[in-house]
């Protein structure tokens, strides 16, 4: 195995916290295993190291990955290990450490349960099956697993729908959802607020529909009783000098003859109108003022020169109107969203009642529940003190793989669980570290409440409490990509070296990649959208005597495509491999997997490219 790079052995140090932010392929799984392996020819107890992971796959390579090395140590000659502690440490071992590596093999194979590789959820069902009376959980809990979790929210669902009607205000809820959504959609918007049902926020207004609607109504900046109705009402009757200026400018816009004549009539009629009437036309009268995007309308178009001619002050007129408009609509989509929000809490309240019980019926949790319960054991008073000092026994060192994904209860559990790191009241003397490596730019937003924000957040919170203790801190950046070339590395760094850039980093950060194939030779290219071929009109009443195909861009583009690959395929010359491509060395990357990857496979086939079937692709 190649040495580390000098960020990756900095980041690894066992006597530093260290903060690592990873681009993809640079070798977060590798750096994961290096500092394991260097906390523990440090003399650190392996049982005593914690690492945190975002899948159990993630966790059982990390696993598979870390036996392989100690194993190598343990049957290595004495030079081929120490070169490879070496080439790991920076420093040549001492008979100790030798002595050390070779046994650690055993010592890991000997731990009651193995090393502490798992996800947070599994970490987190651990604990709570140690602290069940202190997290106030029954003792024997189940686990609710992801398609039971689905099936019991799907009853709870159906039951709340049944008995919504019954009362005026869920009848009301009920109607506004319909308008919005479909039953599918508003499963996965109730199923999207799960996670926030044991937020301090619910709680403090008491998990009810009217609690919760008052506080989005006072977050959004709006009266209790504010509503659509009302609002048009008073935007529709403005005062009488903005009505007189509003029709000169109709007078101005009909006189002037031109582009702006059709709209100064509808203006004056808008202005004629009896109340309810002008609340009705009131998209046709914001579309006199507003673009389609919601933005003020230019002066070329609301005051041309000949329409200022008839009235000097016309821009004026209409520039002010379209602010007025503006705010108008603005405040119009916060009421939208507070009342539809308000519909969704007097129904998704009820469903998340009724799937609490029925997993209180079974003694059982779900994910979120364990995450939820594991922060109240570690933040509770009381109790949280013995919790600590019996986690001071097993735990010296946490690390937290893929943290751009962590979601902030996720991430309250990590801090408290670190925080007697950093505040000298520990079990036993010495460093005890917190590492984390992720990268903000790889967030799958929003997934299981996912915040990349909360990455950025966390590091600096752990940094303060790195430096209240004087406690070594390391912060890292990788940038040096071990998967791609310097071709594709560099359209990516152009993509995002503007507005992109600062739309993925949330730290702020230059996004900028190095590629450790150097000389290795790549290429981008850039095709254009394909789009449906002109299919000419038949002559009225000719008969049809062969069938027309319609255009399908999604057909011509795998068509493309085949061509494209085939004309490599033997042709084409692979610097890297020193021979000539083969249909062995490409590979398909698709967004996802629909009819066109049928498509494609026929046309590859059509073209006797070979080609791994559909049911070859997991």
């Amino acid at each position: 195995m190649s040495a580390p790079t000098p960020e990756q052995r900095r980041a690894a140090d066992p006597r530093a916290s260290s903060w690592v932010s990873a681009s993809a392929g640079s070798g977060k799984t590798r750096l994961l295993v290096d500092r394991v392996l260097r906390l523990m020819l440090a003399g650190n107890d392996p049982g005593h190291i914690l690492c945190l992971t975002f899948t159990r796959a993630a966790a059982a390579e990390m696993a598979t990955r870390l036996q392989a090395r100690l194993g190598d140590w343990a049957t290595l000659p004495d030079d081929a290990l120490d070169a490879g502690i070496e080439a790991l440490a920076g420093t040549k071992p001492d008979s100790e450490t030798r002595a050390r590596a070779r046994a650690l093999f055993a010592r890991v194979l000997d731990l009651p349960g193995g090393m502490k590789i798992a996800t947070i959820h599994a970490f987190c069902q651990g604990l709570l099956r140690r602290f069940p009376l202190e997290a106030r959980i029954p003792p024997q809990f189940a686990l609710v697993e992801e398609a039971q979790a689905q099936a019991l929210l799907a009853e709870a669902r159906e039951s709340a729908l049944a008995e919504a009607p019954l009362t005026e205000a869920g009848a009301q809820a009920v109607a506004r959802l319909a308008a919005l959504t479909d039953p599918g959609r508003l499963g996965e918007a109730i199923a999207a607020v799960l996670p926030a049902r044991g937020r301090p926020g619910l709680a403090a207004i008491g998990n009810s529909p009217d609690g919760v609607a008052a506080a989005q109504r006072r977050v959004l900046g709006l009266d209790l009783d504010e509503t659509e109705a009302s609002l048009l009402a008073e935007a529709c009757e403005p005062p009488a000098a903005v009505a007189d200026a509003l029709a000169r400018l109709a007078a101005a816009w009909i006189g002037a003859n031109g582009a702006q004549e059709e709209a100064g009539r509808s203006l004056r009629a808008w202005l004629g109108a009896d109340l309810e009437t002008r609340a009705a036309r009131w998209d046709a009268y914001r579309g006199l003022f507003l673009t389609q995007r919601n933005e003020p309308k230019a002066e070329r178009t609301l005051a041309p020169k000949k329409v200022q001619s008839l009235c000097a002050d016309a821009y004026a007129i209409a520039s002010t109107e379209a602010g007025r408009v503006l705010d108008v609509e603005r405040r119009l989509r916060a009421v939208r969203l507070a009342e539809a929000s308000s519909a969704l809490a007097r129904i998704g309240l009820p469903v998340i009642a009724r799937y609490r019980d029925a997993k209180d019926a079974r003694a059982a949790l779900d994910y979120d529940d364990l995450i939820a319960a594991a922060r109240h054991l570690l933040e509770a008073h009381g109790a949280v003190a013995w919790v600590h000092y019996k986690l001071d026994q097993g735990i010296d060192h946490v690390l937290l793989d893929e943290a751009q994904d962590t979601n902030p209860d996720q991430w309250a559990v990590v801090g408290a669980l670190t925080e007697e790191f950093f505040a000298g009241l520990g079990a036993r003397p010495g460093p005890r570290t917190m590492f984390a490596v992720g990268d903000d730019k790889q967030s799958i937003y929003g997934f299981q409440g996912a915040d990349p924000q909360a990455f950025v957040d966390w590091k600096a919170i752990f940094e303060r409490r790195a430096h209240d203790a004087r406690a070594r801190w390391q912060p890292e950046s990788l940038t040096l990509s071990f998967r791609s070339v310097a071709p594709v590395l560099a359209l990516t760094d152009a993509v995002f070296a503007g507005e992109a850039g600062r739309g993925v980093s949330l730290a702020g950060e230059t996004i900028a990649h190095r590629a450790a194939r150097e000389g290795h030779a790549g290429s981008v290219e850039l095709w254009p959208l394909v789009s449906g071929a002109e299919v000419p009109e038949p002559e009225a009443w000719a008969p049809v005597t062969e069938a027309v195909e319609l255009p399908d861009p999604a057909q011509r583009l795998a068509a493309a495509l085949a061509r494209r690959i085939k004309s490599w395929i033997g042709r084409e010359e692979l610097p890297a491999r020193g021979r000539r491509i083969r249909a062995g060395d490409v590979m398909i990357l698709v967004r996802r997997r629909d009819a066109f990857v049928a498509r494609l496979v026929r046309e590859l086939k059509r073209e006797q490219v070979p080609v791994s079937g559909l049911d070859r692709l997991m």
